[in-house]
């Protein structure tokens, strides 16, 4: 894979890692990992477009998700080479963990994904099974579970070759409530249950903090004392500092493991003095 061409002559990755760990700050790397190009293919499908997810109708661009493209999980080749990727990652920086973001299929509240020729001949040679036609096909149940697995069959093989070169941690940015396992086949409460992930960052995308505090609720029920997790607040969709802060505050009520926000190029000086000033005016302790 080449480098961005903003990039060449300096590796940015090593200087983060570099000062960062001066001042006694983990670096994980942020991996996206079935996603792979916006209104484009990317690099990756470009070199192997057989490696695509395809929705029901033989359709690649993911119109649900404003037309981005991802990697079929369940092409054997393709998870190959992203965790020899990710693998090599580990090998040549001094990284504390892998955080895995898109680690799911494409959003299918619309048009179902998965249905790839290679995935539909993995299907029926794995289940015996015909692809189902519909949702309300004898076997769309089966072809669900079969999506789950590969996504979980993927956690599981990253984190065995990880270790293998470093006990760094594993994370991963998910869905609350069912959404996940619903509609991205993304079955985080087994990962935690067969210790695949060290932590989980639950993305509580929303404005509305009564959801928020919903879905914070749940999270308590399901996860508990299991592994730690950081909910994730979304600065993208959130300019107002009050709103920020008052989810923000929140967090901090139920005295959870801590939080994490979407993203830093998404704060503006509003937002940073909010902060600042309110839920954050203490010091953090190193």
């Amino acid at each position: 894979m080449s480098q961005r061409p903003e990039f060449r002559g300096f590796d940015p990755l090593e200087f983060i890692i570099t000062e960062a760990h001066k001042r006694n700050i983990e670096v994980h790397a942020w991996l996206e990992v079935f996603f792979s190009g916006y209104k484009r293919p990317g690099e990756i499908l470009e070199k192997h477009p057989n490696w695509a997810a395809v929705d029901i109708s033989g359709n690649v661009p993911v119109k649900a998700e404003d037309d981005k493209y991802f990697i079929d999980p369940a092409h054997k080749e393709a998870r190959k080479f992203l965790i020899n990727t990710f693998v090599d990652m580990v090998e040549r920086y001094d990284l504390d963990g892998l955080h895995l973001d898109y680690i799911r299929y494409p959003l299918q509240t619309e048009v179902p994904y998965g249905f790839s020729s290679y995935s539909k001949e993995l299907f029926t040679q794995t289940t015996g099974l015909e692809v189902p036609k519909n949702s309300t096909d004898k076997n769309w149940q089966a072809f669900n579970k079969f999506k789950e697995e590969q996504v979980t069959t993927f956690v599981k093989e990253l984190r065995e070759a990880v270790l293998l070169v470093k006990p760094l941690l594993i994370s991963a940015a998910v869905f609350p409530g069912n959404d996940g396992i619903v509609n991205k086949n993304q079955n985080w409460p087994l990962w935690i249950e067969e210790g695949y992930l060290d932590f989980l960052t639950p993305m509580l995308y929303s404005r509305s903090t009564s959801l928020v505090e919903h879905w914070i609720q749940d999270l308590i029920e399901e996860i508990g004392p299991k592994i730690p997790f950081y909910p994730a607040l979304a600065a993208i969709s959130i300019p107002e500092g009050d709103l920020l802060v008052e989810q923000t505050m929140l967090i901090q009520k139920h005295n959870l493991d801590g939080l994490a926000f979407f993203a830093w190029n998404h704060f503006n000086d509003e937002l940073f003095d909010c902060l600042i000033k309110g839920p954050f005016r203490s010091r953090a302790n190193r």
